[in-house]
């Protein structure tokens, strides 16, 4: 894991995410799928780690529930899911900056 500065929408803007590496891909910072979805998406999700090893993601409108050993997600309903995710802007970046 190595922290990254993340700009958000221009180069003032920035937060700095927590970023997983693997040695497959050295230069290709990984982040979680709440720091993503929180960063394009208006409704920030919550997560919580299951004792099974799963992790569900929820919103106003539903849940996804990601099981990292069977490579798989699963949503109540992807469509509610999804449309509780509104866009903060049509087009929105994160550029990061810095090396691995």
């Amino acid at each position: 894991m190595k922290d990254l500065t993340a700009h958000i929408y221009n180069m003032e803007d920035t937060e700095t995410l927590s970023c997983l590496f693997k040695s497959s891909m050295p230069v290709m910072a990984f982040i979680s799928t709440v720091d993503f979805l929180k960063n394009i998406f208006v409704d920030e999700p919550t997560e919580e780690k299951n004792a099974d090893g799963t992790y569900t993601i929820t919103n106003p409108k539903g849940t996804m529930v990601i099981d990292p050993e069977k490579d798989d997600l699963h949503f109540d309903s992807f469509e509610d899911f999804v449309s509780a995710n509104v866009p903060v802007r049509q087009r929105r970046r994160i550029l990061y900056h810095g090396s691995a």
